[in-house]
């Protein structure tokens, strides 16, 4: 379950409790949409039930302790939001420059790339968390 490997071994929580219950939830939200594989790209040449199993996993990797992060949105942007606006989104994984989160009010899957959190660019990927994860 993704909310134990996150405890375990991303925010050295040693119980679930520990979360705030949104946090808790949107872990648990998350969790139950790793299943959904549908809007992943898949060469032909690859085994697609091993390739979404190491996506899922990598997610599962990645997966931390939700925080707000802030990113400026850039071309070619969201079909909502113009080029240069701001668009916030709760943290639910990250790696390497790349940041999976949730968009409360567009109840989206959003990622966000840059180094630094503090500015981070949102190029309009959204849609479910393992498409996300794989833009």
């Amino acid at each position: 379950m993704l909310h134990q490997s996150v405890a375990a071994k991303r925010c050295g929580l040693t119980q679930v409790l520990d979360l705030p219950m949104e946090d808790l939830s949107l872990l648990q939200k998350l969790d139950q949409d790793l299943g959904d594989g549908s809007e992943v790209y898949i060469h032909p040449s690859e085994d697609e039930s091993q390739k979404l199993t190491d996506i899922r996993q990598h997610i599962l990797d990645s997966a931390c302790e939700p925080f707000e992060m802030t990113a400026t949105v850039m071309a070619p942007g969201f079909p909502d939001l113009a080029i240069g606006n701001q668009i916030k989104a709760i943290c639910l994984a990250h790696d390497r420059g790349y940041w999976l989160g949730w968009d409360e009010p567009g109840k989206r899957y959003v990622c966000f790339w840059g180094d630094n959190p503090g500015s981070l660019g949102a190029h309009g990927v959204f849609g479910s968390a393992m498409y996300c994860w794989t833009a």
